[in-house]
């Protein structure tokens, strides 16, 4: 019934592509019903440990600081964790169809796409999924010259995801198209080069592991400061 219900779902998508209007009722039905994947996804290879960490169970120090506060934020206010996969997958859903309004008005390939693929790693990797999400908001930022934005959304993918920090360079990029080609060549050359430092290194960067050690130490800074000190009464 499942398999049914989602190859209908999809089929629906590709019969607005044919018919090259858009329905606004299709696009809410296929949200809601990408939203109800995600959230009953228990089945996979990562749930278990996602579960646990939403719990408070057990916080693994290699985990990023900013992807365990925000489950945490929605843990206190009593939401469950289904509740918090499905109200992500809405964020994720949400700015792709936005860059989609933007730039083409084609939700439903965008949403056929999405179903082909990517909702399959979205849903086991959770902190990928929502790290690229801001990813793809921060592009939209660079693009329309709005450079202190991108960082700001990179530093944010970063805390929750730390290979977002590679692309923290592209900010330099400028609507200077000789400019731009330049530092593109220059950017595969270095990309090339790291990818075959990984592949020697047995996947690790290490300098990795000390800019996440900053970056997380100043959230829990923020964190610490947000809350309410309780000081001693001193007579």
């Amino acid at each position: 019934m499942m398999v049914f219900s989602y190859i209908l779902v999809i089929l629906l998508n590709i019969g607005c592509c044919f018919r090259k209007k858009n329905s606004r009722s299709i696009v809410i039905l296929t949200v809601g019903y990408i939203m109800l994947c995600v959230a009953g996804s228990v089945d996979n290879a990562d749930y278990y440990n996602y579960h646990e960490w939403y719990l408070g169970n057990w916080h693994p120090p290699t985990v990023e600081k900013g992807y365990l506060f925000l489950s945490d934020l929605f843990s206190k206010f009593g939401i469950p964790y289904w509740g918090f996969l499905a109200v992500t997958q809405l964020f994720i859903l949400g700015i792709l169809l936005w860059i989609a309004h933007l730039y083409s008005k084609e939700y439903h390939i965008i949403l056929v796409l999405y179903m082909s693929y990517q909702i399959f790693i979205d849903y086991v990797q959770r902190r990928n999924a929502l790290a690229l999400a801001i990813f793809v908001l921060a592009v939209l930022f660079l693009a329309n010259g709005k450079k202190i934005a991108y960082i700001f959304c990179i530093i944010i993918a970063f805390l929750i995801h730390k290979s977002m920090i590679i692309f923290l360079p592209f900010v330099i990029l400028s609507s200077n198209s000789k400019f731009s080609k330049k530092t593109v060549r220059l950017f595969t050359i270095i990309l090339s080069i790291a990818c075959v430092f990984l592949f020697v290194n047995g996947n690790k960067l290490p300098f990795l592991k000390q800019l996440s050690q900053i970056a997380s130490h100043y959230t829990l800074s923020l964190i610490h400061i947000s809350e309410p000190t309780r000081h001693a009464q001193i007579s």
